[in-house]
């Protein structure tokens, strides 16, 4: 509704700095300014209902599954057999993917999944999002890892590393306890930020093996952690020093080099998704001027520059997006959306409509 107003008032604005036009061409052009109006608030609330719309992610398949049997592709999502050995991932929207054998268990952003004994859990925390815990320690983690640094740490945090990936900062490491008691876990994490969204990897391990096999890494919890199994200082350095001279369990050789065949994999690129931007474009003529309203969102983050071109071949600079743009009436009009984080759009191209 603010739109519509916003076009009726600039337009009256131009049409009383004319003061030559007549009262008929004052009442067409007022006219016209009411048509284009109502018509960028229905095309506003379509592209809004369209974006309200949640977006599905279809069942991810057990490890067991054939080939054959694997769903339709996800709507940001996407599980694929890569070889008889290896399925991929591939996240459209944010743009990333990897690889991940067969025997391991995946469980995606939306918990769809069944936890095998080796699973790739992953997850996405929207830093947009005001209802999401620790933003403030999620955008101080984001600044110090884009700089190259590891960025926040734990003290659950070892073997930690940092790598690149693209012009992409990855922080790498192995949680052994958890945030509440300390509780013993076995994962190895890869993190990262994408269009302030932190994505996380996680390839969790047989933890219960560990303890059976090797309890004297570990002792009892007492009062409020009473029940849980945690890790002695002894115990982790012993596990540390064991694992990397691989003399330790098999399955926990296996847990951390999957976890590097799988970083190895990783690839992070722009979004592929042909969805990201819900746009339209609408303009309409009269006499030797005519009237351009573009509208656009993108389901990454706000829609702020736009590239207007007339001709066949692409030319023109990025400008801000305006609600509407007057110009000497072409015969056709072409136009490109930029949001936020530099995404582009497609062209989208209209020959303009005579009004009468």
């Amino acid at each position: 509704m603010n739109n519509l107003l916003q076009i009726i008032s600039g337009l009256s604005k131009k049409i009383s700095d004319h003061t030559r036009l007549s009262k008929k061409a004052t009442l067409i052009f007022l006219l016209l300014a009411t048509i284009i109006a109502i018509s960028t608030l229905i095309s506003e609330l379509r592209i809004q209902k369209d974006n309200s719309q949640p977006y599905t992610i279809s069942p991810t398949p057990s490890p067991t599954q054939s080939k054959d049997s694997y769903p339709t592709p996800f709507t940001n999502s996407t599980v694929i057999a890569s070889d008889n050995l290896t399925n991929k991932y591939t996240n459209s929207l944010l743009g990333f993917s990897f690889e991940f054998p067969k025997d391991v268990a995946l469980i995606t952003e939306d918990g769809i999944g069944r936890p095998s004994t080796f699973s790739i859990f992953v997850k996405v925390d929207d830093l947009t999002d005001p209802d999401t815990s620790n933003i403030k320690a999620l955008l101080q983690d984001q600044e110090m890892l884009s700089r190259g640094d590891f960025g926040i740490e734990e003290d659950s945090f070892y073997l930690k590393s940092t790598i690149k990936k693209g012009s992409t900062n990855v922080k790498i490491f192995a949680q052994l306890k958890d945030e509440a008691c300390g509780s013993a876990v076995l994962e190895r994490v890869a993190q990262f930020y994408r269009f302030d969204r932190r994505i996380t990897l996680t390839l969790k391990g047989p933890k219960s093996a560990l303890i059976n096999e090797h309890p004297n890494f570990f002792t009892k919890g007492e009062g409020q952690c009473e029940g849980e199994t945690l890790w002695t200082e002894v115990g982790i350095q012993s596990f540390l020093s064991s694992l990397k001279a691989e003399t330790i369990a098999k399955y926990v050789i296996k847990w951390d080099k999957t976890f590097a065949q799988i970083i190895s994999t990783l690839e992070i690129t722009s979004p592929t998704d042909p969805d990201l931007f819900k746009a339209d474009l609408k303009a309409y003529r009269q006499g030797e001027n005519m009237v351009i309203a573009p509208i656009a969102s993108s389901k990454l983050g706000e829609v702020v520059e736009m590239k207007l071109w007339y001709g066949n071949s692409e030319e023109g600079s990025w400008e801000p997006i305006k609600t509407f743009v007057t110009v000497p009436t072409k015969e056709r009009v072409n136009i490109r959306y930029k949001d936020k984080y530099g995404n582009v759009s497609k062209i989208y191209s209209v020959t303009p409509e005579i009004m009468w």
